[in-house]
């Protein structure tokens, strides 16, 4: 049956206007709304900055191995007047030297152990370094593991080691 009213686009009542138009035309319906503009790489970067220099968690950017810029949250909690201060300075300087020791150890205790698996496996020539070794440090530097992380890659050289040593031990028991 036929109310006369308008009607929606699923079939309900539309309430009638003012008269001055046809509620089912497209004149009536309210323009497309367009999402916010697309931000400027600058525009970006500067919410980005915004956003950390506001936050009140301490934080800071690094380079593995200085400070690229921290927040304010940051400099308060370590008891420096601005953030600017930080700026620069060694990121092992804020663990304990205790700590820094015990880092240090664990990491090179890793690169010996890298280093035999790869020479056992025949990878590194330890007669004619080239470069290898300065490059996995500066590899390992960038991606800063974990305690975890280090004893899984020495895990993995010991697998290596052992499997070699292993084979090594069968070939001449025969």
């Amino acid at each position: 049956m036929e109310t006369g009213q308008p009607r929606s686009d699923r079939g309900e009542d539309v309430p009638a206007g003012d008269g001055a138009a046809d509620a089912t035309s497209d004149d009536t319906r309210a323009p497309a709304r367009a999402g916010p503009a697309p931000l400027s790489p600058e525009d970006r970067d500067a919410r980005a900055r915004a956003f950390f220099d506001l936050s009140p968690d301490p934080a800071f950017v690094h380079d593995g191995a200085h400070v690229l810029m921290a927040n304010q949250a940051l400099a308060g909690f370590l008891g420096h007047t601005s953030a600017q201060d930080l700026v620069g300075v060694s990121i092992f300087s804020f663990i304990e030297p205790e700590s820094r020791a015990r880092l240090r150890e664990r990491i090179e205790a890793m690169f010996t152990h890298l280093e035999q698996a790869l020479v056992t496996v025949g990878y590194f020539d330890p007669a004619q370094p080239k470069r290898l070794m300065s490059r996995l440090r500066r590899l390992l530097a960038r991606a800063q593991p974990s305690d975890a992380e280090v004893d899984i890659l020495r895990g993995i050289a010991a697998a290596i080691i052992e499997k070699r040593a292993e084979r090594a031990g069968r070939k001449g028991g025969r």
